[in-house]
């Protein structure tokens, strides 16, 4: 069964909070301070290279000229890029520099250069598709029946939202500081088992300096 955000606003109410009732603290109350957690939770993760790993593909027009890669909206990093001529059935893959190459645009890109976010390229003098094979983020959480993609991340976000909301929501310091070393405690089970599930994770191509 998936995890939802209600079950983990419940845990946060019950155990953290002495809300089992959720009078003091309903769902509508404690969802921003779930999504606050979430997002420390991603930032956490994406710090020690361990990005909420969902990979996905995606094939992407790149008209003549181009040199930017229109990248999709839950984008992390790439794991691989191909191209080929509409039409074609074929990708070929594409290397990653460091810089972008001193050189004249061909009829095809070749390479890429992932710099601030961005999948920047020389250019092609002709239409090209791209495939791209990435790492994307966690989704957002708009409403109690939201899922929580990281299933075993229940304890650290529930005690977080606590935390947060003691903190922020209720001037209940002590309270929250209990909740924040609770939390602090799940979140190094979420590190070691990610890093554990992860040993064979896909390795990004390594990149190359362009040499004439």
């Amino acid at each position: 069964m998936p995890l939802l955000a209600s079950e983990v606003m419940d845990e946060s109410a019950s155990v953290y909070l002495n809300d089992a009732a959720k009078i003091r603290w309903p769902h509508a109350v404690l969802l921003p301070y779930l999504r606050s957690a979430i997002g420390e939770l991603q930032s956490e993760l994406e710090s020690n290279d361990l990005p909420p790993l969902y990979e996905i593909g995606a094939i992407i027009p790149v008209p003549a000229g181009e040199t930017f890669l229109d990248l999709p909206l839950d984008f992390v990093f790439p794991v691989y890029l191909g191209e080929r001529a509409p039409g074609e059935t074929r990708f070929t893959d594409l290397v990653e520099l460091s810089w972008e190459p001193d050189a004249d645009p061909t009829g095809k890109l070749e390479h890429y250069v992932f710099r601030e976010g961005t999948i920047q390229f020389l250019g092609s003098t002709a239409n090209r598709e791209v495939r791209l094979r990435y790492l994307r983020s966690l989704s957002a959480i708009v409403s109690e029946n939201s899922v929580i993609e990281v299933a075993n991340a229940k304890g650290f976000l529930a005690a977080r939202t606590a935390g947060l909301a003691s903190q922020f929501g209720g001037s209940a310091t002590t309270r929250g500081n209990s909740a924040n070393e609770r939390a602090e405690y799940f979140k190094r089970l979420v590190i070691s088992t990610i890093t554990k599930r992860l040993q064979d994770r896909p390795v990004r191509r390594r990149r190359y300096l362009w040499r004439r």
